[in-house]
């Protein structure tokens, strides 16, 4: 009797621990079934809803372009006239002109245009280009979008 008692108990012993230890695993099973790539005619299979690898950049580029108008602007910024321009600008004034304004140092990695070119500034004028670093760029580029957008929502109201 005390045999089948120890044996027994052993038994369970392994069973609570195998039981305990089943707990502890990962779930294997997937919480959600897989979907194919969005790009029509893809056929690879992802996790998770939306666009494969190969097609994710490719997708991720056309957004922007397709936002932006970003084509016509596209040859002006390769082209080796505007090439040599900003970098003869960036070379002449290597530092930003808004973070020197403020007081501060800053690389400039960007030129911008000071008038936009769609507002009519001229494109390879010097008094119309200033040397900014990628920030100032931004919050400038930011407010003016702003201040066109405003102007389109009070042209329709």
């Amino acid at each position: 009797m005390q045999s089948i008692h120890a044996s027994f108990c052993e038994e369970a012993k392994r069973n609570l621990l195998g039981l305990a230890n089943f707990f502890r695993r990962p779930l294997l099973m997937p919480r959600s079934a897989p979907t194919p790539c969005r790009q029509p005619g893809c056929a690879q299979v992802l996790a998770s809803p939306g666009y494969c690898a190969l097609h994710r950049g490719a997708q991720h580029r056309d957004y922007g372009r397709a936002r932006r108008g970003f084509d016509e602007e596209l040859g002006f910024y390769r082209s080796a006239a505007w090439r040599s321009a900003r970098a003869a600008l960036l070379r002449e004034e290597p530092l930003c002109r808004a973070c020197r304004a403020g007081g501060r140092l800053a690389p400039a990695t960007v030129v911008d245009h000071v008038r936009p070119i769609k507002d009519g500034g001229a494109r390879f004028d010097p008094a119309n280009l200033q040397p900014l670093c990628a920030p100032c760029h931004n919050r400038k580029t930011a407010r003016e979008t702003a201040r066109a957008n405003a102007g389109l929502r009070a042209r329709s109201a």
